[in-house]
């Protein structure tokens, strides 16, 4: 039987279409309580595809949609975990770096949340190793002088 785990814990049969809450959130990796929260307040709403008997249902194609654009479009913190930094460094990527024009530019806004493409981020991704060697070779020629 061929089953498929592209974000969960648990694998699932390849043919199973429909998922209750527990089961969506294992197959997208997260937790009960997170998807519960999700699908109300997020800006990514992981809306039910089917409600029965107050049960949400999920298909499995609008979960592996959700995961699509979530690895296309990411969010402030996603985008500072690929970029292997902190949420601070990446709002100061965004916000305070000079000149403005070197600034990281958002792809576009849910709500007054900024998201962003693998390929605007990739840049800024060897930044934070390129800044900590710039310091380090004006701290030699401090010490030499």
């Amino acid at each position: 039987m061929k089953t498929d785990t592209p974000a969960g814990r648990h694998e699932f049969p390849a043919e199973k279409k429909i998922f209750s809450t527990a089961e969506a959130a294992d197959y997208l990796g997260l937790t009960k309580r997170t998807m519960k929260h999700n699908a109300l307040t997020e800006p990514r709403q992981i809306l039910p595809d089917h409600v029965v008997s107050g049960t949400f249902l999920y298909d499995r194609e609008s979960l592996d949609k959700w995961l699509q654009d979530r690895a296309e479009n990411m969010d402030t913190a996603s985008a500072s975990r690929y970029l292997g930094t902190t949420v601070r460094r990446l709002q100061y990527y965004l916000y305070t770096m000079q000149p403005e024009s070197e600034r990281l530019k958002p792809d576009g806004y849910r709500g007054d949340r900024p998201y962003f493409a693998a390929e605007t981020v990739e840049p800024f991704r060897n930044r934070k190793s390129l800044l900590r060697r710039q310091r380090a070779k004006r701290q030699e020629t401090v010490n030499s002088s």
